[in-house]
């Protein structure tokens, strides 16, 4: 951070999962020599590094998100000049703030799925009370992002959530059951340092929000023990 700060660019980027946007942007702004334009992004793909290899997938043209958090972005043509003639399609959001604590609630609650056999999927993807109890707890991170002013992005994923239910069941026990999924929803696929940050932001949201979430609670039950005591 006080090397990307020291930097003189006026615009940077920050990409990936993140738990505190808002602090990030605040010390890049308040450190920098010159005055700092800071959007978040988040590109689609899914993978992980392994001794010499990168092991990923990604479609044809990676989809990113991006945006300020809550700003409007008035240098747009920057970043549209920037991708051109690239294999990324881009959308832009009007708060990354939201979502990317949207992502992290689905990312959290998919992440434990892999945790519970041992990286196994095509086990979990039979185990009926651990994907229901995925879904629940799926829609309790998106009261508690809601109890905490926060309209959870894309909507899709919360109508999946609260009122699809069976399809979204479908769909998971679909995606486990096919090769892809080692690489999706790999529990190598988040490290645990990052995991660890998400969840602590999590219970920051939770306890603010000062709401109960039984299904969230009973599925930290599934992380591996090294991850919840970090």
């Amino acid at each position: 951070m006080p090397a990307l700060a020291a930097n003189h660019s006026r615009h940077v980027v920050i990409m990936g999962n993140n738990a505190s946007p808002q602090d990030m942007q605040t010390y890049l702004q308040a450190h920098s020599p010159v005055t700092k334009h800071v959007p978040f992004a988040f590109q689609s793909i899914a993978g992980w590094r392994e001794n010499s290899l990168v092991i990923s997938v990604r479609g044809t043209r990676t989809k990113i998100n991006i945006g300020g958090l809550g700003e409007d972005l008035s240098w747009r043509p920057f970043i549209d000049q920037a991708l051109a003639n690239t294999k990324y399609a881009w959308t832009y959001q009007n708060n990354m703030n939201e979502w990317l604590k949207s992502h992290y609630v689905m990312i959290l609650a998919l992440n434990s799925i892999a945790s519970t056999y041992n990286g196994n999927l095509r086990r979990a993807a039979k185990d009926r009370k651990l994907l229901h109890l995925v879904i629940h707890a799926m829609d309790e991170g998106h009261q508690v992002l809601e109890k905490n002013g926060v309209t959870v992005t894309p909507a899709a994923q919360k109508q999946f959530a609260r009122k699809n239910r069976r399809l979204l069941y479908i769909l998971l026990k679909m995606m486990l059951s096919i090769p892809i999924s080692r690489i999706l929803l790999s529990d190598k696929a988040v490290s645990a340092n990052e995991i660890t940050a998400l969840q602590q932001a999590f219970a920051d949201l939770k306890k603010s929000a000062n709401m109960a979430t039984p299904h969230w609670d009973e599925l930290q039950q599934y992380f591996p023990l090294e991850r919840q005591s970090s």
